[in-house]
């Protein structure tokens, strides 16, 4: 399992506290102050999803939430095809759903119907709603094995 932008890693001590994985392993761009651990089961390295340090099918499963909108447009390309590279099962990711303008100050792009139809043809999505407004969006695709 690879966890795409760990940030203070909650979420990746879920995931190697689940043993459901053999190996669990998370990346981000920076070292974040006050990472949180309660588990030292999982590797973690500094990685850009640009460029990702890994052989082709490395990971069934990676997850990538809260990311992709931190993107700038140009970079978002390539950094879903290296995660897509990277995983030969299940790839679970979310982003904000129809967010308008102004964006929050660290989102660099939103994802709309159209948006989401071109990038993720193939993926189930679940809407994720707050208060009775769409929030997030889940994607979930199914990698086909590369090679």
């Amino acid at each position: 399992m690879l966890d795409v932008g760990v940030f203070t890693g909650q979420f990746l001590d879920v995931l190697s506290l689940s043993n459901r994985f053999s190996h669990v392993e998370g990346i981000d761009i920076v070292e974040k102050q006050g990472f949180f651990t309660i588990s030292d089961n999982y590797t973690r390295r500094i990685a850009d999803c640009r460029e990702l340090p890994y052989d082709d099918n490395s990971f069934d499963a990676v997850v990538c939430m809260e990311v992709l909108e931190h993107l700038a447009v140009e970079d978002f390309p390539k950094a879903l095809s290296e995660i897509r590279r990277v995983c030969s099962g299940q790839l679970i990711m979310s982003v904000p759903y129809n967010e308008q303008p102004p964006l929050s100050e660290n989102h660099h792009q939103a994802f709309d119907d159209q948006k989401l139809a071109l990038f993720f043809p193939d993926a189930m999505a679940t809407i994720l709603t707050e208060k009775g407004k769409d929030i997030w969006i889940m994607l979930v695709e199914t990698m086909p094995r590369l090679g």
